[in-house]
């Protein structure tokens, strides 16, 4: 085959099924063929490639240890040579620039091209989602997020998880014969939620077998992390959205989720659910799943007003109120798009706005989800003063890295607010908290 290609001579070293056999070597999915094609080039396998077509291959080559497993994709089953151990998916070998790709072993696949400041997933691979999720973390020293698909609750693939800085709460755990008592770093409301649906059909899913596209990248320098899905639902309607988020390193108690949605090759309604969730529990660590994981009891979901909802939660033993507000706007181009919201509510800590929007065709629509946490004390009979600095509104993105801070390019605001944190002043620290909001985005 290969003299009938004229590429003999292009190949140092060739071994084939006839030198398996003669050297007495295991066929694929062993990796013994591929181990001696390494062993005659003088090639340690972590520094070699493998190129495959076929699953059992691959799997050889990732038995093997090779240090970059690519896989040929003919057939349009990306997903399957992947789930069989390609670290990189091609569909013609022009695609592949060994001198700029750089998949990173143990990152799940992820890979960084040609800027280290990078890290890149193609494909939604559920086996890795959770190492995917926990890589791809946004922080800015107040609170963290995990990189969660926003459609997405926790189950056996994803674990939305947020976390802001000092919250502790004490659980006991009452196992039968003795109870135990420990501490944990509180999972608090889900901030990420923001739902959607074209016309009749059910809400999107990352795993749904309408996906077409899935790529993610997350952009260390500039701390935002980019996501572009694109789905094609049974009547062939095609929709592509593209969701950007950040934690403001500026206002550390403030979040974007701007995600545009737009209609390939139809036009029609999209339903669309903005979304906090207190209904959240710490259940991501396997040795703890016998143990208490619910750490926050809801006290108040409520409308502050048309765009913007509120999520009051309290931890159950060290008190800590948590308080988070969501703003939500439509916008087509730099127009504000007029919405009519429906109020969801659920007692046990949950609050949503849903609205319906109508996609046209070359027309996207852009969704920009602002958030807003505080927390207090339950006890604290003096006021804690909270800096605030400017934030950015969601279309400064772009701009965002390398220091966009220093240029003046984000809007002022108030530079602090008082909030009281005496017992029962949590109602007080909401509006407080909306006041905030409204002061920097109106």
């Amino acid at each position: 085959m290969l003299a009938a290609a004229a590429v003999t001579d292009l190949s140092d070293v060739c071994v084939d099924g006839t030198d398996a056999i003669r050297l007495g070597l295991a066929g694929k999915p062993d990796p013994a063929i591929f181990l001696e094609a390494a062993r005659q080039l003088r090639v340690a396998p972590a520094r070699a490639v493998v190129v495959e077509d076929a699953e059992a291959g691959l799997q050889a080559a990732a038995r093997g240890g090779f240090g970059l497993v690519v896989g040929m994709d003919r057939a349009g089953v990306g997903e399957r040579l992947r789930a069989a151990g390609a670290d990189l998916v091609v569909s013609d070998l022009s695609e592949l620039d060994l001198s700029l790709t750089r998949v990173l072993p143990g990152w799940a696949g992820g890979e960084s091209g040609s800027d280290p400041w990078l890290l890149r997933y193609d494909g939604f691979d559920p086996a890795t989602e959770g190492l995917r999720e926990a890589l791809c973390t946004l922080g800015n020293g107040y609170w963290g997020t995990r990189g969660a698909a926003p459609e997405a609750d926790a189950d056996a693939v994803h674990y939305p998880g947020t976390y802001l800085a000092g919250v502790y709460n004490r659980v006991r755990t009452d196992l039968g014969t003795h109870s135990v008592e420990d501490e944990h770093m509180v999972n608090v409301p889900n901030w990420l939620p923001l739902l959607f649906k074209v016309a009749d059909n059910d809400w999107f899913h990352p795993s749904s077998p309408q996906l077409v596209t899935y790529q993610q990248e997350l952009d260390l320098r500039r701390a935002v992390l980019t996501r572009v899905i694109r789905f094609r639902d049974d009547a062939g309607r095609t929709t592509r959205v593209t969701s950007r988020r950040f934690l403001s390193q500026t206002a550390p108690h403030v979040a974007v989720l701007d995600s545009t949605f737009e209609a390939e090759d139809w036009s029609g309604p999209m339903t669309v659910r903005s979304a906090l969730d207190g209904r959240v529990a710490n259940r991501n660590v396997a040795a703890d799943q016998l143990l208490t994981g619910t750490h926050l009891t809801p006290r108040r979901a409520a409308e502050i007003d048309g765009e913007t909802v509120l999520l009051e939660m309290e931890t159950t033993q060290s008190g800590i109120h948590i308080a988070m507000a969501s703003r939500t706007r439509a916008l087509r181009g730099s127009r504000q798009l007029a919405l009519s919201r429906r109020l969801l509510t659920d007692d046990t800590g949950w609050v949503a706005h849903e609205f319906e929007l109508q996609l046209e065709q070359g027309h996207p629509v852009r969704v920009e989800k602002v958030v807003f946490v505080g927390q207090a004390p339950r006890v604290q009979h003096r006021p804690v003063r909270t800096g605030h600095g400017p934030h950015p509104a969601a279309s400064t993105l772009p701009a965002q890295g390398q220091g966009p801070w220093s240029r003046g390019q984000w809007r002022s605001a108030a530079p602090s607010k008082t909030w009281p944190t005496a017992t029962g002043s949590m109602v007080s620290v909401g509006e407080k908290a909306m006041t905030l909001v409204k002061l920097v985005y109106r």
